[in-house]
This record gives structure tokens, C-alpha cells and sequence, in this order.
């Protein structure tokens, strides 16, 4: 007998997939503008946003599928309530008025209360703490749905290798991940974080040394880091390796699956030298064969031409794999492991740039981070004199004068009391000396 749903159950439903419908199209619509580079947008208007319909429904709203000014301004008058700044209120007017363009909502800016800013009367914060720990948590997430579909306890075989998922993207969360949890916690800058390599991050001692100045780490985000650097250690070369699958120009078969033959494995394992005489054995093979078809087509021996033929064709077949063979062998010959911290998808040492425009794709724009990070210290009582000492941050103009002044203990009272995210279990394995 079929359930009969009453009009308010039907209405809650309707009511769950219009919220999840929002929150799907906020996504999108965030991802979308983090990958423009002519907006000033960042994950903040993701949570900005969802406040704002979240406003809309508690003063009977359509759930964000419409509004206009009038609902804007009355959430302008709401968080000016609050005693929220000019400037944050400008940047979550720019976030709204960017997704009705977005949703196609027309809106008549001249009618909306947009509020007088003074760019020097306060820098910009991440004013909702809540949001960095859901950034953080959103990072992580992502980074275990991806760790589902590698093999992280063990590096799988090249014949595996298009069949699993993409380390390299793997790679870059982790890497994202990483620079979100630095930043936050320690204030570094992107001069320090591009100078940063593999071996500045001392598990033992739970601190990275950058130019002689030591930035201790908090217990969590040191067993974050060190699962970064096993991971980079282990895994690079294997990342480096299911780059080039993808760079031999191949036609039919793919590497993998050639691989996956015995003879073309055994083949491939040879060196170069060996690897030459065999094609070159088989180019002479090749020859031997046309000739004694081209004596053959002069006495009409059909049947044992086209046997020929067929084997003439297996033999160029065998060539032209084998050339893919030691051209991918070529190719990862040329790996050398780079100790860079944070590499790119080239696997080159990030530039301060490409850090910069990283944290604003995936998190939050470094000077925001930082500004956040010293509004937290401050508040725990920090003096303004000793965070100049430890932090470089050219937005408020706290620059470290002598790295080699640092005082360990005081940089720990300073991690210490600022953000603590939650214990992270990471079971990937480290490298094998």
C-alpha cells in the first residue's frame, strides 16, 4: 500500500532540496569566481552567502531563488546591528550583488544602501572565525574523498597507473591543505613559504627553519606536515611518472595496457642499450621478410605472401610499441626529486605568486589569513612589539627586522594562542630508508 504524504511533509521536502539546491549553486558559484582573476572574491562570499539566504528565510524569503534591494538593505541594517565594519559589509555586498548577476536577479545598485569604506580604517579579516574551521574542515574532506581512490600504502605498478586516481591532484590539496594550516597558525609570508624545502620541516623537533629563524608548529599541524613529507617522498616519482603515460604520443593501445604484456614489460626493464638491439634486431627482421615478399609476388605465391604480410605488420607493430617504450623510458629518466616544499603541477618550486593565487583559489587571500591570525594574538594578550618581532606581513606593516633574533619560546606562546584545529588521523606511510 503506497504511503500517502501529507501536504506539510510535502512541503518539508520540497523545502530540503531547496536548501540543498542552494547550497549546491553556492558552490558552484564559488568555485566559478575563484577561478576568475578580475573579481576580488574568495571563499568568504561562500559563507557570506548562505548567511544571507539563511536571512532571507527567517524573514520569509524564497530560500534565495529570489531577492531584491529591499531585502539586501534590511540585511545591510541587520549587520550593521552587529557593529559590523564598512569594509566587511562592502565585501558582503560585492559577494550578494555578484550572485544575483550570477542567477540572473536583476538589482538596481543605486537603491541599495552600499556603505562609505576607508580602506585604511581597518584591514580586512576573515570576521567569522567559524569560517576558517569549516575552510579547514572542507580541505580535509576533500583531500580523504581523494585518498579513496589511490593506493597510498603501497606505489602501484605503471600498468596501474591510468587506472587509479590522479596523485597529482592528490598533491595539490595536500599541498593547499598544508599552506592553509601554516599561514593560519604561524603568520608566515609567501617570501618564507616559496624559501621553505622539505628538509626546513624537522618532525622530531616539530618546527620548520627558514634562513636560521625556527617557526614552531603546534603537535597537530606538525603531524600534518609530516604526512606531507612522506607522502612527497614516496609519491613523487610515482606522480612524475603517470604525467608521462599521458605525454607519449600514443596511437590505439595505451602504455598501461602495453605494460600489462609480459614480453613488453620484460622489454621495457632492459636497459637502453639492450632495448636498441632488440628494435634494431627486429628493423633487420622486418627487412628480411619485404624482401623475400617482394621475391615471392614475382612467382605468385598468394598464401604465403599474405602469412608474410601479416607477420611483416605483427614485427612493425612491435617496433612502433617498443619506440613508445623508450621514449616513455626516456622521459622518466629525466625525474629528479625536487626539495622544494610546495611544488606546481610542472614540478617546479612554487613562485610567492603562485602561492598567493593558491590560498586564494582554494582558502583565503594570504593577507587576510594573517591579518586574522594577529587579531587572535592580539586579543590573547600578545604585545603588538613581540608579534613584529616573529611575523613578516606587509599589509600592516609588521616586518621581522633580524630573523636571527627570533626567540623560539616566545614564537610557541604565539602559535599557542592562536587557532587550534582539530586532531587529524593520517595513515599514509612514511618512506622507507
Amino acid at each position: 500500500m503506497k504511503r500517502k504524504v501529507s501536504d506539510g511533509q510535502e512541503g518539508m521536502v520540497q523545502m530540503v532540496f531547496a536548501n540543498l539546491d542552494m547550497e549546491s549553486e553556492i558552490e558552484e558559484f564559488t568555485h566559478i569566481m575563484l577561478l576568475k582573476e578580475d573579481n576580488d572574491g574568495d571563499r568568504s562570499w561562500k559563507y557570506h552567502l548562505e548567511r544571507f539566504i539563511h536571512f532571507l528565510k527567517e524573514i520569509g524569503g524564497e530560500n534565495g531563488t529570489f531577492f531584491n534591494e529591499d531585502q539586501i538593505n534590511r540585511y545591510i541594517d541587520e549587520l550593521q546591528s552587529k557593529e559590523k565594519d564598512s569594509l566587511y559589509i562592502k565585501e558582503v555586498l560585492d559577494g550578494i550583488v555578484a550572485f544575483s548577476q550570477y542567477k540572473r536577479i536583476p538589482l538596481d545598485k543605486e537603491k541599495l544602501k552600499i556603505p562609505v569604506t576607508n580602506e585604511n580604517e581597518k584591514f580586512l579579516l576573515i570576521d567569522e572565525e567559524e569560517d576558517l574551521y569549516r575552510t579547514e574542515k572542507e580541505l580535509f574532506n576533500k583531500l580523504m574523498e581523494l585518498s579513496s581512490q589511490l593506493s597510498l600504502h603501497e606505489v602501484p605498478p605503471l600498468s596501474a597507473l591510468s587506472k587509479t586516481g590522479s596523485y597529482i591532484q592528490f598533491r595539490n590539496i595536500f599541498k593547499e591543505y598544508v599552506l592553509f594550516r601554516i599561514v593560519v597558525e604561524t603568520g608566515l609570508d609567501e617570501t618564507e613559504l616559496h624559501e621553505m624545502n622539505l628538509e626546513s620541516f624537522y618532525k622530531m623537533n616539530g618546527e620548520i627553519i627558514i634562513n636560521q629563524k625556527k617557526v614552531p608548529l603546534t603537535p597537530n599541524t606538525n603531524h600534518v606536515c609530516s604526512a606531507y613529507v612522506s607522502f612527497r617522498e614516496k609519491f613523487d616519482e610515482t606522480i612524475f611518472i603517470q604525467k608521462k603515460l599521458f605525454d607519449v604520443d600514443t596511437t590505439g593501445i595505451s602504455l598501461d595496457e602495453l605494460l600489462e604484456e609480459e614480453q613488453m614489460m620484460t622489454f621495457f626493464e632492459c636497459d637502453l642499450t639492450s632495448k636498441v638491439e632488440k628494435i634494431e634486431s627486429l628493423l633487420l627482421e622486418q627487412v628480411n621478410i619485404e624482401e623475400e615478399i617482394a621475391l615471392l609476388e614475382e612467382d605468385t605465391e598468394e598464401e604465403k605472401i599474405e602469412d608474410l604480410e601479416e607477420k611483416a605488420d605483427d614485427i612493425a607493430e612491435q617496433i612502433m610499441n617498443m619506440k613508445m617504450l623508450v621514449a616513455l623510458d626516456r622521459k622518466i629518466s629525466e625525474y629528479e626529486f625536487n626539495n622544494g616544499m610546495f611544488v606546481t603541477d610542472r614540478y617546479t618550486r612554487m613562485t610567492e605568486n603562485d602561492i598567493l593565487e593558491a590560498l586564494e583559489r582554494t582558502s583565503f587571500p594570504i593577507h587576510k589569513l594573517q591579518n586574522t591570525a594577529i587579531k587572535k594574538w592580539t586579543e590573547a594578550g600578545i604585545k603588538r612589539n613581540q608579534i613584529e618581532k616573529l611575523i613578516r606581513n606587509k599589509s600592516v606593516g609588521l616586518f621581522s627586522r633580524n630573523k636571527l633574533e627570533v626567540n623560539v619560546d616566545e614564537f610557541k606562546q604565539l602559535v599557542h594562542a592562536g587557532f587550534q584545529f582539530e586532531t587529524r588521523d593520517f595513515t599514509f606511510p612514511t618512506k622507507s630508508h
